[in-house]
């Protein structure tokens, strides 16, 4: 194209025709300069080293990275190298254990083959799982925000996002106002056992119009189904988030704001979310006692709570649109 349009150039400055001329050589310029400053970014290759089953973020993967070529290659075993790879690890698996020096061992040969690669690494709760080898990478993605890491020049932080299948076979969904929602406040998962989940019930229940959905432990086969569990939030105002088995961090947060909800969650015994996004819409409290007055006062002000379920919608769209163009930008860099 380049060559074609020098051609073009030397035929035009030899035969000069005013009008034509000028056109010609116009349109030459502004093709020259966006051939040379587009680089045209290399397809990539999403390894997997983990099995489908251990895949729960993948469909959220598949949301942020919609702007970016690439096929996807199952490993497993940390055996593929590829040039222009983002491998994906989750700390959910045993061969990605912190014991285990086969990961350091596959992303050293990967630094020595000199190959350009970016790490995805999902489920790192406890922040138990081997880092090492963060340096060799171009960039590395990871869940569950700590300053050690948001401190790390290659290193982007990102939310944990909704389970596979959370919107598999649902058309884009048209949110329910609050006035037009049958719950107040629901929540499905497990109480017992967990650190502030007991308490949280207990205070929250002086709320009127909820719907409690209990199951013994984490995995549990009476849970409630994805799209169920997505049609509890879709017809929830309050979302009550409390932390995990250990992290205050959870599917559960982002899974609200996906259904317009209003998230509720724990500031103790840090402002984990404060530190990861700066200002939010949450509602944010140090002890669940405090979560029934944030409530009534809200619910006390249709217009007011409207707003804050509408502040929280634009809040997370905007979010997600610029973590998209952020991590685009990360992979497409040379």
């Amino acid at each position: 194209m380049i060559t074609l349009g020098c051609f073009f150039l030397k035929l035009l400055l030899v035969n000069p025709m005013s009008k034509i001329h000028t056109l010609f050589l116009l349109l030459y310029t502004t093709t020259c300069v966006a051939f040379a400053s587009a680089k045209e970014a290399p397809k990539m290759h999403l390894i997997w080293q983990m099995s489908k089953e251990y895949r729960f973020e993948e469909d959220w993967l598949a949301e942020l990275l919609s702007g970016i070529a690439y096929d996807e290659v199952t490993d497993g075993n940390f055996e593929v190298f590829m040039d222009n790879a983002i491998v994906v690890v989750s700390s959910n698996t045993g061969v990605f254990a912190n014991d285990s020096p086969k990961q350091q061992a596959y992303f050293t040969k990967f630094h020595e083959l000199n190959y350009n690669f970016g790490i995805i690494h999902l489920s790192d709760e406890l922040y138990h799982a081997a880092t090492d080898f963060y340096p060799f990478a171009k960039f590395v993605f990871r869940n569950y925000w700590h300053k050690d890491f948001a401190q790390m020049d290659n290193v982007l932080i990102f939310p944990l996002g909704y389970k596979a299948e959370f919107w598999l076979n649902y058309p884009k969904p048209r949110f329910k106002k609050p006035s037009q929602r049958n719950y107040t406040w629901s929540f499905a998962g497990q109480v017992q056992r967990k650190p502030t989940r007991e308490y949280m019930v207990a205070h929250l229940k002086t709320v009127p119009n909820h719907y409690i959905y209990e199951i013994a432990k984490w995995g549990d086969p009476n849970a409630l189904k994805v799209d169920d569990y997505r049609n509890l939030l879709m017809d929830t105002i309050f979302a009550p988030c409390p932390r995990g088995f250990w992290n205050i961090d959870s599917f559960r947060v982002w899974e609200a704001l996906e259904c317009g909800c209003i998230p509720i969650v724990e500031k103790t015994p840090i402002d984990y979310f404060t530190n990861f996004l700066g200002a939010h819409p949450f509602l944010s409290v140090e002890t669940w006692d405090e979560a029934p007055n944030l409530m009534h006062t809200l619910l006390e002000d249709p217009i007011a709570l409207e707003e804050r379920q509408k502040q929280c919608q634009q809040w997370w769209h905007n979010y997600k649109r610029g973590l998209k163009v952020e991590m685009k930008s990360i992979i497409n860099k040379g």
